[in-house]
């Protein structure tokens, strides 16, 4: 079995990994609305008249701000059970990567290279490395203040107009999904980050004992692929060398890229090229192994017809 096998092996361990994360931050947004939901049948019960709950009756009381700090309550407890499915999910996709591209670089450099355990202050850095400015910690702190913002105005507006029970569910239910979409995002950009994040340095240590590699951008063979990504496959650098994009970012490995847009959402990862071994074959998603072909060759045979 070739490096190249070992290493896309890796891959499919953090795909996994990112599927299971995703379904359980899915269950977490889903719990938190069936709790709203029930919240709001209750004051609903209490306080509607023709099945119209207005601003003045809960305006009384401070029942209104009562309702809002237990809304807040369910919210911050959704961050917080978002947060650590992450910071838990993300340090396995890191280990992973990390012992899996050692294990891969051993075998076909035929060598021990002193790889050790991963320090929990390590792995802590590589989760919580800043993006865009902010690191994952504050970019969770940022999305929930705007959430519970959001959700407190649509209630307001509800209240307002008289709104049923139906529609508040119903424009409380999009706005949460709307969320769940950007924490998603999130996931999936961090752990594509985090997974070629640990490659990079699992690499880096067997290029500290003298293992001559480069390292080779790898697009992902579909028509999703944006087109910065697609000329950059097959593109080689040395371990300690930048990869370069035409929509505007540098940087050491796919989803590290230091920009947006080309950040964002990314799907590629790198390979490891042992000098001596080239790659006789890729993965196609949803397709499996296929012989090595760049992207432009691919897309030119099977999508450009």
């Amino acid at each position: 079995m070739s490096i190249q096998s070992d290493l896309t092996a890796a891959d499919n361990v953090a795909d996994k990994i990112l599927a299971s994360t995703e379904r359980q931050i899915k269950n977490a947004y889903k719990q938190a609305y069936t709790d709203m939901k029930v919240m709001f049948s209750e004051m609903f019960a209490k306080y509607e008249s023709g099945g119209i709950l207005t601003y003045s009756e809960m305006a009384k009381y401070n029942r209104l701000k009562a309702m809002q700090i237990e809304l807040q309550k369910t919210l911050k407890e959704l961050y917080s059970t978002d947060s650590a499915i992450l910071n838990r999910e993300l340090s396995t996709v890191y280990k992973s990567t990390y012992y899996r591209t050692a294990y891969a670089i051993e075998k076909a450099a035929q060598s021990r290279l002193s790889y050790l355990p991963l320090d929990i202050a390590r792995i802590k850095a590589a989760i919580q490395n800043p993006i865009s400015g902010l690191t994952l910690k504050d970019t969770l702190i940022k999305n929930r203040d705007a959430i519970i913002s959001k959700i407190n105005q649509e209630i307001t507006r509800g209240l307002i107009r008289g709104s049923s029970y139906g529609k508040m569910a119903a424009a409380i239910k999009e706005t949460l999904g709307n969320d769940a979409k950007k924490a998603l995002l999130v996931a999936q950009t961090e752990a594509h980050r985090v997974h070629n994040q640990a490659r990079l340095e699992s690499v880096g240590h067997a290029d500290d004992l003298g293992v001559e590699q480069v390292k080779v951008w790898v697009a992902t063979l579909d028509s999703r692929t944006r087109d910065a990504h697609q000329s950059l496959d097959g593109v080689e650098v040395g371990v300690d060398d930048d990869f370069k994009s035409s929509a505007g970012g540098r940087g050491p490995a796919p989803g590290m890229m230091g920009t947006a847009a080309d950040d964002c959402n990314c799907r590629c990862t790198m390979r490891i090229e042992i000098k001596g071994f080239k790659p006789e074959f890729r993965r196609v998603r949803g397709e499996g192994v296929i012989p090595y072909v760049d992207y432009k060759t691919w897309f030119d045979n099977r999508i450009k017809k």
